[in-house]
């Protein structure tokens, strides 16, 4: 999952300086093979954990997703992408 992509507000520590209080959001986020991402098996129905954190300041997204990886499904990258066209993200999907 990109969670940093996501869950970019959210910080892991208490700001120690300056530097800490600058935003980190990332520019650009690139998921290679997503998985986790889809509600149920053979579902593009987002993840609500997911889809709770994707906002129109959610960045810009590249999605690469094989359609045969059995581990991780297709639908798992194209929920994603359709929750980020939702919010009005940039994104592209390459499968």
């Amino acid at each position: 999952m990109p969670r940093k992509a996501a869950h970019f507000k959210t910080r892991l520590y208490a700001p120690l300086d300056a530097a800490d209080r600058e935003s980190n959001r990332p520019d650009f986020a690139i998921a290679i093979y997503p998985g986790r991402l889809a509600l149920a098996e053979n579902s593009i129905a987002l993840n609500p954990n997911i889809k709770s954190h994707i906002t129109p300041q959610t960045p810009p997204t590249f999605l690469l997703q094989n359609e045969d990886d059995h581990v991780d499904s297709i639908e798992d990258a194209l929920s994603y992408y359709v929750g980020l066209k939702a919010a009005n993200v940039p994104v592209e999907l390459h499968a």
